[in-house]
């Protein structure tokens, strides 16, 4: 038994256990379901939100781009749209204008997210299904736990280009080299048993996103060199990080995480661009 799996089993990151599915086990959809490509899937299940969301777009599910696209790094979400209980109807208001319990209250969904993408001769990343390895070669390998909230993604015209969830959390890059094929990249468990094995050597390091705590406790480890001990220690300060992300003094700023564009052919990177982009009214 590894000395990662003795530790474990002796409950030196029992308060951690929210992160263990998602970074030791592997990736699993907490509160949400994963679209999968089906033209007879539900409205809902095609977008993957809820009912107060989907009221303010209506698109046929089958001409949604079925890929997410991460944001690496994310972009900024200076609003937000959600029913004003004070005024009856849906209201549009700065993140900023809203206190860390109320923008908790509208980050109602929970998604943990694995995605790993090969990264070829040119500099280029090609994400891959798979999270076993085909071949030797390098890797970035990108974790998310983040609560969010789907919101559209509109460009500089003002035309909606897709969907984007909007939240805060917790994201761990991993760059690594791989000596084998078929090494399991996708959980943290299997990285410390790779890296003990000499399959595989490489860095990792931890953002919060949008999270500011008060007292700066639970500083997250910067690039370090994946091993068993390097993991435990990186699952300790993300534990007290996401345990304080609920405190009233916590600071929070939701950013764009994830982006869906509702055609298949736009590419990564202009989507980011777009996102980017100021609104440019006529005559300028």
């Amino acid at each position: 038994m590894s000395y990662l799996t003795v530790r474990l089993f002796k409950g030196t990151l029992h308060y951690a256990a929210v992160f263990l599915p998602l970074f030791l086990i592997g990736c699993a959809t907490m509160g949400e379901k994963k679209t999968e490509s089906s033209s007879e899937q539900s409205f809902a299940e095609a977008y993957e939100v809820d009912a107060g969301v989907i009221r303010r777009s209506a698109i046929a599910p089958s001409t949604i781009a079925t890929t997410w696209v991460i944001m690496d790094p994310p972009l900024r979400s200076p609003t937000v749209t959600f029913f004003d209980t004070t005024i009856g109807e849906d209201a549009t208001k700065s993140w900023a204008q809203l206190d860390s319990q109320h923008i908790l209250k509208l980050l109602s969904n929970t998604r943990s997210e694995i995605s790993v993408a090969k990264l070829d001769d040119d500099g280029t990343l090609d994400y891959l299904v798979a999270k076993v390895t085909a071949a030797r070669g390098r890797y970035k390998v990108i974790m998310d736990y983040t609560p969010y909230i789907v919101e559209d993604a509109i460009d500089e015209d003002g035309d909606l280009i897709g969907y984007a969830r909007v939240g805060v959390g917790l994201r761990l890059t991993a760059n690594i080299t791989t000596n084998k094929a078929g090494i399991n990249l996708g959980s943290l468990m299997s990285l410390g048993v790779a890296a003990k094995l000499n399959q595989l050597q490489g860095t990792m390091h931890i953002d919060t996103i949008g999270i500011r705590l008060k007292d700066n406790s639970g500083m997250i480890l910067l690039n370090t060199a994946i091993d068993e001990s390097s993991i435990l220690k990186t699952l300790e300060s993300m534990a007290v990080v996401q345990s304080k992300i609920a405190d009233v003094d916590t600071h929070l700023d939701p950013q764009v995480l994830w982006v869906k564009p509702i055609d298949s052919s736009f590419e990564p990177d202009k989507v980011a661009q777009v996102m980017n982009q100021p609104k440019v009214s006529d005559g300028e």
